[in-house]
C-alpha cells in the first residue's frame, strides 16, 4: 500500500489503525490475517496458516520500522522483536520453530489435504496466539476486542475446542474451526441478498419457512432426544437442532453432540468432540432445568 492510497478496506476488523496510510506493514498484516479467515472458511486450511505466518512477518517488521527494503527472515524477525519485547522473547523458540517450517515446506512445496489437520493445529496452537501477542506488544491491539464481536466469538471457540481436542489421539482437529468458516461464508452469502427485490425476497420467505418447519421436524426425529438453539451463525431463533444425551445432562455434564441448522445449514457430526458443547454452553446452562421438566427427566 503506497502513501497515495485510499484507507485499506477490513472486512473483520472494527477498530483499523487510526492511520493506516502511516502504516503500510501494519495494515498488510490485518489485510493477510483477514485472508486467513477465508482460506478457512474455503477449507483451505494449509493456505490458511502461509497467510497468517505473512501477517506476521507484516506485522513484526511495522513494529521494527523495516522498509520494502529490509528482506529478513521469520525467524530474524522473531529473533529482533524478542530483544524488544519479554512476553515475545517467552514464547517456547520450539513451537515457532515448528510452525515456521511448517510454514516453509506448505508455501514452497504445496500441500495436500493430509495437511489440514497440522496446518488448523499450528495456526490454533502457535499462529493465532503468537499474532495476538504481537499486536498486543507493539500496537497495543487485542484481538478479541478488535475483531468484529461474531468473528471473535468464533475464534474464541475454535481456539477452546482444539485446546481440549489437541490432546486425544487420532484426532483431526480441522473440525475445530468448522463453525468459522462456515459463518465467514454465511456473511457474505449475506451481504448479495440486495439484489433480490422485496416481492421475490417475500415469496422465498415464505417457501423457505415451510421447508425449515418441514426439515426441523425430520432432525427432531433424527437427534431426539434434542433441543433447539438460536444459530449461532445465521442468528435463526430455535433453528439449531442438537442431540443431547440425557444421562450427562441431567449430570451436568458434557452431553451434546450431532445437530444442525434448519436455515443456514451449519451442521455438527457426532464425531466432533466438545464443539456443540462450548458452542451451546451458555444457552444449555440458561434452559437445563426447563429440558430436565419437559422430558421428564429425574435429578
Amino acid at each position: 500500500m503506497t502513501n497515495d492510497s485510499v484507507e485499506p478496506t477490513l472486512h473483520f476488523f472494527h477498530t483499523p489503525p487510526d492511520d493506516p496510510v502511516s502504516f503500510p506493514s501494519f495494515c498488510s498484516s490485518l489485510q493477510k490475517f483477514e485472508t486467513t479467515f477465508f482460506l478457512v472458511a474455503f477449507n483451505r486450511f494449509p493456505a490458511a496458516l502461509v497467510a497468517c505466518a505473512s501477517a506476521i512477518e507484516s506485522g513484526l517488521k511495522g513494529a521494527l520500522g523495516k522498509g520494502p527494503e529490509d528482506r529478513m527472515l521469520f525467524r530474524d524477525l522473531v529473533g529482533e522483536a524478542g530483544q524488544r519485547s519479554k512476553a515475545i522473547a517467552a514464547v517456547p523458540a520450539n513451537n515457532l520453530r515448528t510452525f515456521r517450517d511448517a510454514r516453509n515446506r506448505l508455501d514452497h512445496y504445496g500441500f495436500s489435504p493430509a495437511d489440514d489437520a497440522l496446518s488448523v493445529d499450528l495456526l490454533l496452537a502457535v499462529g493465532i496466539p503468537f499474532l495476538d501477542l504481537c499486536y498486543r506488544e507493539f500496537f497495543s491491539l487485542h484481538l478479541q476486542d478488535a475483531l468484529i464481536p461474531n468473528i471473535a466469538l468464533q475464534v474464541r471457540i475454535a481456539t477452546e475446542v482444539h485446546r481440549r481436542a489437541r490432546v486425544m489421539a487420532n484426532l483431526d482437529v480441522s473440525y475445530c474451526v468448522h463453525v468459522l468458516g462456515h459463518l465467514v461464508r454465511w456473511m457474505f452469502r449475506e451481504s448479495v441478498s440486495w439484489q433480490l427485490d422485496a416481492e421475490q425476497r417475500a415469496e422465498e420467505f415464505g417457501a423457505k419457512h415451510a421447508v425449515c418447519a418441514d426439515l426441523k421436524s425430520n432432525f427432531e426425529r433424527v437427534f431426539e432426544p434434542c433441543w433447539s438453539f438460536d444459530c449461532p451463525v445465521c442468528g435463526e431463533s430455535d433453528s439449531f437442532v442438537c442431540a443431547f444425551d440425557p444421562d450427562s445432562l441431567v449430570a451436568h455434564q458434557e452431553c451434546l453432540s450431532g445437530g444442525a441448522c434448519v436455515n443456514c445449514e451449519l451442521h455438527i457430526n457426532t464425531g466432533w468432540p466438545f464443539l456443540a458443547d462450548v458452542l451451546f454452553r451458555d444457552e444449555l446452562r440458561q434452559a437445563h432445568a426447563v429440558i430436565v421438566k419437559e422430558y421428564g427427566l429425574k435429578q
